[in-house]
């Protein structure tokens, strides 16, 4: 299932990768989000080259955004296993394989994610192997669970896979399009135990100024941005849980998920209104942060208001 918007300097890389694959697809949904450029030409020349694909290309009448264009492509799929795909990164040859494997192979598994490795990408990719492995012997698979981060999302949507039965919750009735949808079927799929990682790289994560989730330099309206979000997802997801079957912790995972919001709350608050005070409340929660360099960086934020500030200070005194 791929997204694309204007493309053309990347789709073809991204394609020739998909081609190459050890374990073909059976189908390629692509949801064109009205490009201007000749991407939507590039793509019905593979379809062309390689019709024993099944090829389900799509043109939106209207800008939909990579969020909703994802929901419909997702939906569009007939396949029993779903590899979620953006127009510009590279799969090693044996993606699809060894993912596919880890899903078939394993009841308790309906998600997985692999390892990636960041780049810049250029055409020398598609000659060379790249990676390669011994398919049998593919067992790292390590399960995530359900935690105090299950909102922040640790491996990039486009190296996903996951089961049909998970496609359901990319209706109207659980998606409504604010959130990403790799962080929507993530936390699903957290809920339900069944997000795995696979501990093996199976792909090249294109970065580049033209990316949709192009990392923005830290200010204090963005990280008020990126925790507003947040609590919109912890909102969707208790939404979710009223719709959702959960086999086991229940009560866990929704304590889980209160403690996690009054977390956001507090940074939120501390943000807007810096205080020695805030900032004691908040660092009664450091175990709440992935890293307590965000806490840090939470704090110069809050007190400086940019990034660069932060840096600088960090400069000054050696660290």
């Amino acid at each position: 299932a791929m997204a694309t918007f204007n493309g053309e300097n990347f789709v073809n890389l991204q394609l020739k990768s998909i081609i190459m694959q050890t374990l073909k697809p059976d189908e390629i949904v692509i949801v064109d989000d009205c490009s201007s450029d000749s991407t939507i030409d590039i793509i019905n020349n593979f379809k062309k080259e390689y019709s024993t694909i099944d090829w389900v290309i799509i043109k939106n009448k209207e800008n939909l955004g990579w969020k909703k264009n994802f929901q419909k492509a997702i939906l569009a799929t007939t396949g029993d296993l779903i590899f979620l795909c953006d127009q510009d990164d590279f799969w090693y040859k044996h993606k699809i394989e060894i993912m596919a494997n880890c899903l078939i192979q394993n009841d308790t598994v309906e998600l997985v994610s692999g390892l990636y490795k960041k780049s810049i990408l250029d055409e020398k990719y598609v000659e060379s192997d790249l990676k390669s492995y011994d398919i049998d012997s593919v067992k790292n698979l390590r399960k995530m669970n359900f935690d105090n981060n299950f909102y922040m999302i640790n491996y990039p949507g486009c190296n996903l896979a996951f089961k049909k039965d998970l496609k359901d919750y990319f209706s109207l009735k659980y998606f409504s399009g604010k959130r990403p949808h790799d962080e929507h079927v993530w936390i699903i799929s957290k809920l339900r135990e069944t997000a795995f990682l696979l501990e093996e790289e199976t792909m090249i994560w294109n970065r580049h100024e033209k990316s949709a989730t192009k990392k923005k330099k830290s200010n204090k309206n963005v990280k008020l941005e990126f925790i507003e979000d947040k609590i919109n997802c912890i909102d969707d997801t208790n939404e979710i849980m009223k719709n959702i079957s959960i086999s086991k912790d229940l009560n866990q995972k929704i304590e889980i998920i209160e403690k996690v919001q009054s977390f956001l709350i507090l940074r939120k608050k501390f943000l807007i209104s810096p205080s020695m005070v805030n900032l004691l409340c908040l660092s009664k929660c450091i175990s709440m942060y992935q890293r307590k360099m965000v806490f840090i960086l939470d704090v110069f934020l809050g007190f400086l208001g940019k990034e660069e500030k932060f840096n600088k200070e960090c400069f000054k005194s050696g660290n």
